[in-house]
């Protein structure tokens, strides 16, 4: 019917697109992509429509896979990255050696048996990522899906708040 249409209208992301776009900050939704061409493709248009732009490309759960295997190519090109309700190879994800900023974002209360937020703890201690840890929402679906803990239900705005705090703190 003419309508935009999303598969996945429920995901942390998409659902709180509105507040990350909102004030001095300009966002895009894609889904989940491993090829810095086609980031650098968003960026660019986003520059051209916008002006000069400090990018941060931004996955949740499953397409944190993407945000960490895009930290290499895109190193030094983007301003950051941030890592919310990561896959446990987050653990192992050693961030030190790169130009571009890194957070990890993760909800106390997320019990998704691939999303543990104790993978999050380790990579914050072991490498020293930057993390920011959230509690209390409502968990109304199940463990691994968006209207759980694991998508911060209830906690949108607290969340993409701070991780904007972040953002603009590494201006």
């Amino acid at each position: 019917n003419g309508g935009l249409t999303m598969r996945a209208s429920g995901n942390f992301l998409i659902r709180s697109r509105a507040l990350f776009a909102s004030g001095p900050f300009v966002a895009a939704s894609t889904d989940a992509t491993t090829s810095p061409e086609r980031i650098l493709a968003i960026a660019g248009d986003l520059q051209q429509r916008f002006g000069p732009l400090k990018v941060y490309v931004i996955g949740t759960s499953r397409s944190t896979e993407s945000t960490m295997a895009l930290a290499a190519p895109l190193d030094g090109k983007v301003a950051g990255f941030v890592h919310s309700s990561s896959m446990s190879a987050i653990s192992g994800f050693d961030t030190r050696p790169y130009k571009s900023r890194h957070l990890i974002v993760l909800h106390k209360g997320d019990v998704c048996r691939v999303t543990l937020p104790t993978a999050g703890e380790a990579a914050h201690r072991k490498f020293g990522t930057e993390l920011i840890e959230m509690d209390g929402g409502k968990a109304t679906g199940p463990d691994c899906e968006a209207f759980s803990h694991h998508g911060y239900n209830g906690i949108e705005a607290e969340t993409v708040n701070k991780i904007k705090a972040w953002i603009v703190a590494g201006r």
